[in-house]
């Protein structure tokens, strides 16, 4: 055993191949593995190919919905699969996140393994001029990936500036027509119209707004009841109200550019964009709401945020923080915060606190439990409370009798 890179060794290699959408060529897979295979033949190596690890429709920029990726790792971790090398047909398929120099230094360092491409004919990462070009190709594929987000993001704007449908699922209450460009020669164009399923439904929603001032979860609520929805489209939670509630596409104004991504801690977070970068389009669809009815809405709702009984500002709760985090994390004061999930639709389920009480013995208290919180819109028939402490003791010595032996 030897920590020297040299081709001429019986390396037992895997390989790891991804197509980062769905949409792409399905073979492109196997013609990486083929691309692989061709240039260990080419050079003569006598490589063992001793496994394969796929992603499909993945993309390099996320680590945690990799799942090929991410049990080639724990694999290669725990050895449970041995092997020197890790083969790509080029860097860009291996990943584009930040921390990809990171992964490949640990994969050498603490477990011997090295990531090589066959697009510069498994070039020795461990030389000079391996590692000064290991850094120009994860500059390169970070590069390639702002690039491409770059002519996407030009070639949207130029579709909704001609009031065109640039792709994705259409907004709730509308469906995509294609037609055939004026243009001629088999170019085609979508648009978005009103759904005659779905429109209604966003109509009624914001007509009960206005005729009541009801809050998001009774508005939800009020969806989730109604009978003439069908289930297919119920379990309407309060967050999505909102954004309905919110988007000025039901007036037929489309606003592009709304938001940026970015990547925190393997999470893509949305941050919102500057006004003198919002591209807004009036007329770009037909209207599902009035003008009167929308400003209605939006009046109503900018009281009840005034009137929030939680309105931080208005507690004395604000932060003096200038700089926000883009992606906090949770605020864990019991010990299975964020881990229970309902038994009936899943949703992580949330911690509802009592009034404040006080005992016998004088003590203030609050009586804490976990609840589905589709309970009050009426999203989840389950309306069982779970006491926190009596959960947060079970799983206590259910931990120590599978970790110390103790009985539980």
């Amino acid at each position: 055993m030897t920590d020297t890179f040299n081709h001429a060794q019986p390396y037992r290699v895997v390989a790891y191949l991804r197509m980062s959408s769905k949409q792409q060529n399905e073979r492109s897979p196997d013609q990486q593995l083929n691309e692989i295979k061709r240039t260990i033949s080419n050079r003569g190596l006598t490589w063992q190919i001793v496994k394969e690890y796929r992603d499909l429709g993945e993309t390099g920029r996320l680590v945690h919905n990799r799942t090929g990726f991410k049990q080639m790792l724990r694999e290669i971790q725990s050895g449970v699969v041995e092997c020197d090398v890790v083969v790509v047909d080029t860097l860009e398929r291996f990943g584009r996140h930040k921390g990809l120099e990171e992964d490949r230094r640990r994969l050498a360092e603490r477990h011997g393994v090295l990531v090589l491409a066959a697009d510069n004919g498994f070039e020795d990462p461990t030389s000079d001029s391996g590692e000064l070009r290991a850094t120009v190709d994860a500059m390169r594929a970070r590069d390639h990936a702002r690039v491409l987000a770059h002519n996407v993001r030009r070639g949207k704007r130029d579709a909704v500036e001609q009031r065109h449908w640039a792709g994705g699922t259409p907004p709730f209450g509308y469906r995509v027509r294609r037609l055939e460009s004026p243009q001629g020669g088999g170019r085609m164009f979508a648009i978005i119209e009103p759904c005659p399923a779905t429109a209604w439904i966003i109509q009624s929603l914001f007509e009960r707004a206005v005729a009541t001032g009801h809050g998001l979860t009774r508005l939800a609520k009020f969806l989730n009841d109604n009978p003439d929805i069908v289930d297919e489209h119920k379990k309407f939670h309060p967050s999505t109200i909102a954004t309905w509630l919110d988007s000025p596409i039901y007036i037929g104004r489309y606003v592009f550019n709304k938001t940026s991504t970015r990547i925190v801690d393997d999470r893509k977070i949305s941050i919102k964009n500057p006004e003198e970068d919002l591209v807004v389009i009036d007329e770009f669809c037909e209207p599902l709401v009035s003008l009167e009815v929308w400003q209605q809405v939006q009046k109503l709702r900018q009281e009840r945020r005034k009137n929030a009984p939680f309105n931080r500002e208005k507690s004395g709760q604000a932060s003096s923080k200038l700089i926000r985090a883009l992606s906090p994390g949770m605020t864990v004061r019991y010990m299975l915060s964020g881990l229970v999930r309902c038994e009936s639709c899943g949703r992580r389920m949330t911690i509802a606190s009592s009034q404040q009480y006080e005992t016998l013995n004088g003590v203030r208290n609050r009586y804490a439990a976990f609840v589905c919180p589709s309970r009050y819109n009426g999203g989840c028939a389950n309306m069982v409370r779970i006491p926190v402490d009596w959960l947060e003791n079970i799983v206590a010595d259910r931990i120590r009798h599978f970790v110390l032996g103790e009985a539980a």
